[in-house]
């Protein structure tokens, strides 16, 4: 028997709470900050909080602070992390909240993280499992 939500909660499905955006490679690359460029996302700049890398903003999945990140692909698929501003890397995903604590999504995602990690999707290089997340139609 699970707990009962508390009177002013509501149960909603998370694809009902977020918007998904999958991150990207962006056309420029800089070893160098420029005009025009914002920190790359990547796996060291998310994992270590290493900036070394600047993409344009034209070509790039921009975020925001209290967007949410998810490791989408590799060994730690299901990671989370949250307060990055720049542009999202080809292994994350974006999850941009709507109406809804971006800091209690992120606790909430990064609590089931070894379930996540648990179902991996396709052969190879082990992705998130989109169906865990209720995008079953997400490519």
């Amino acid at each position: 028997m699970s707990e009962a939500l508390p009177e002013t909660w509501v149960e909603e499905n998370l694809s009902r709470v977020v918007i998904f955006g999958k991150g990207k490679k962006p056309k420029e690359l800089s070893r160098i900050p420029s005009k025009g460029m914002v920190p790359y996302i990547n796996i060291k700049a998310f994992e270590k909080g290493v900036i070394d890398e600047y993409a344009d903003i034209q070509s790039s999945r921009l975020i925001d602070i209290e967007d949410i990140l998810v490791v989408w692909d590799g060994a730690r698929f299901g990671l989370t992390g949250i307060g990055m501003k720049g542009a999202a890397g080809s292994t994350l995903m974006v999850l941009k909240p709507v109406g809804c604590d971006p800091k209690y999504i992120h606790s909430f995602i990064n609590r089931h993280y070894s379930y996540i990690n648990s179902k991996p999707k396709g052969t190879g290089t082990p992705h998130v499992n989109p169906a865990v997340f209720g995008i079953c139609n997400f490519h």
